[in-house]
């Protein structure tokens, strides 16, 4: 299945140093109370990069007021980084960020610092909202109330200023969204970031929404009260001026892109979008022979070709609707191709019995390379046990065309263990498989064919139950076992001389029919277990050759039994 993204796309306008985004008014919606993830219209922001850079009004504010912005901090290694600057009645009040406290916000009065609790991170949007109310300082992070000071009476009446003025107290920060209220907006938490641009009311002393771009020194106070800010540097210092940058957190349009091309009839596409975790309303549409499977309403939808379709030009469009009376719309136009059908030459078994063992399925088909599709498909590998049982179609796909397909079928039985489909037989408990209707299942007969007896041959090819006295009484003794049965039952697996550990410098030759060498046992090794290079030896009659390693040597033959 393809993926396609739903992508943010940027215009840009360069002027020397001054970046803007040309965009038009837009605005979000966000599922509360979640934060961190803004997304205003305009994609420009004020930036500061810590060097001296600084942007100052002058202000008269009444004793209460509210100071409420969107703020990314992209030094919090600093010692103190500022945010505002106020002179409040020839007291210098500083709010900042502090690093030697853990990188979190705090507040001096001119007198006494007061710091908060909640630990901020680098290149994240922050709501932060700084509210005077009576004799009360609040600071809210994200809606939530952090931080309370009291005893703070005096008015703002004189310059205030964004970013350092001096070395050691830089911001390197970027601001959006400033507005300025002579009057206290929050007391207790709120989560009100409904995500639309900061409007204007009776309560608005200044408004900036930083969507200016312009080069000139100055970013317009948008309320129209004419509190523009004065952007620059500390007088006798040499440094750039703050600039408006679009690295921020704005969104113009949608865009589809990706792969715009489906195969009649076994194509789907996913088409997605994700901006910025913001809530949206989507509707999807579709123009032509194509139909959506799933995700009408969401950002997520599965497009396939109508079965039977014709092919040629589709388009899907999608239409979000970005709340703030703003609607985004994105059309793609979708080529549906015919498929063409190639001849599979180096395929599988088309019945395979049982779930257990994977298929290797060739890449390679024709001299032309592609992938398999299908249930049960994993790496160009057929599982069984993830398709299950019943007929699967896989399909062969060109690397260069995927419409050039090949269809296999493979069917998946039930199959027992004699490799009968949909059969009865078991193992039984003897090891042996029998359809339990069988009046041998589960009856195992010992080397004396005593049912369920205890007899086993011995290391001397003597067919006596373990506890007897002879059991194993020809250790000192040299004869050798008549036959010997290797089936991995863990009786007689092995032939080997018997009593031939007495004759440590023995050497047993053992040979087919023909006069083939098929194996050299000395004194110590266990014995022969029936196989020659890695393969079964059929059951049949072998001889060999036993020196003894003192002079005298012996030679006869013994039966394999399968």
């Amino acid at each position: 299945m393809k993926q396609f993204k739903i992508n943010l796309k940027e215009n840009w306008m360069i002027k020397s140093q001054i970046y803007h985004s040309n965009l038009v008014r837009t605005c979000f919606l966000i599922s509360l109370p979640l934060f961190g993830n803004y997304s205003f219209s305009q994609t420009s922001a004020l930036y500061f990069d810590g060097v001296n850079d600084y942007a100052m009004a002058d202000i008269n504010l009444p004793s209460d007021y509210t100071f409420e912005f969107y703020m990314k901090f992209h030094d919090l290694t600093v010692e103190w980084e500022t945010i505002f600057n106020f002179n409040e009645g020839g007291w210098t009040p500083w709010f900042g960020t502090d690093y030697g406290i853990g990188k979190k916000l705090e507040f001096w009065d001119g007198n006494y610092l007061f710091q908060t609790n909640s630990v901020l991170s680098e290149e994240v949007w922050y709501h932060i909202a700084l509210v005077k109310h009576e004799a009360k300082i609040y600071v809210y992070l994200e809606g939530e109330r952090i931080f309370i000071y009291n005893g703070q009476t005096t008015v703002l009446n004189g310059p205030f200023s964004i970013g350092g003025q001096e070395t050691l107290f830089n911001g390197n920060i970027t601001i959006d969204e400033l507005r300025i209220s002579s009057n206290a907006r929050y007391i207790g938490d709120f989560y009100d970031a409904s995500g639309c641009e900061f409007s204007i009311d009776s309560d608005t002393y200044a408004l900036y929404h930083f969507n200016d771009g312009s080069p000139s020194q100055f970013a317009k106070d948008d309320s129209g009260n004419g509190h523009d800010l004065r952007l620059g540097t500390s007088v006798g210092i040499d440094a750039s001026d703050p600039k408006w940058i679009s690295d921020g957190i704005g969104v113009d349009e949608i865009k589809i892109i990706g792969d715009t091309t489906l195969c009649q009839s076994i194509s789907e596409i996913s088409y997605t979008v994700n901006l910025k975790g913001i809530v949206f309303e989507y509707f999807w549409q579709i123009n032509g022979d194509l139909e959506i499977s799933s995700g009408q309403g969401t950002s997520t939808i599965t497009v396939k070709p109508i079965p039977n379709g014709n092919t040629g030009t589709a388009e899907i469009c999608l239409i979000v609707d970005a709340g703030c009376g703003l609607t985004l719309q994105d059309c793609q136009l979708i080529q549906i191709k015919p498929i063409e059908e190639i001849t599979l030459t180096y395929l599988p078994e088309q019945t395979i019995c049982g779930l257990d063992n994977p298929i290797y399925l060739a890449v390679s088909q024709d001299n032309q390379t592609g992938e398999w599709s299908g249930p049960g498909i994993q790496n160009n590998r057929f599982y069984p046990e993830i398709a299950g049982l019943g007929i699967h179609e896989l399909i062969f796909s060109l690397e260069n065309d995927e419409c050039k397909i090949g269809v296999f079928s493979i069917e998946v039985l039930d199959c027992d263990c004699a490799g009968t489909p949909n059969g009865n037989a078991l193992m039984d408990d003897c090891g042996k498989c029998l359809e339990p209707s069988d009046p041998n299942f589960n009856s195992c007969f010992d080397c004396a064919e005593v049912p369920n007896g205890f007899s086993v041959f011995d290391s001397c090819g003597e067919c006596l139950e373990p506890s007897h006295p002879n059991f194993n009484s020809c250790l000192d003794i040299i004869g050798y076992p008549k036959f010997f049965t290797p089936n991995n039952d863990g009786y007689n697996d092995f032939w080997q001389i018997n009593g031939i550990v007495n004759f440590p410098n023995s050497m047993t030759l053992i040979f087919d029919r023909f006069g083939k060498l098929l194996v050299a046992l000395s004194a110590y090794d266990i014995g022969w277990n029936g196989l020659y290079n890695g393969k079964q030896m059929m059951s049949n009659d072998y001889w060999f050759i036993t020196d003894l390693g003192d002079g005298r040597s012996f030679s006869g033959h013994f039966s394999l039994i399968r």
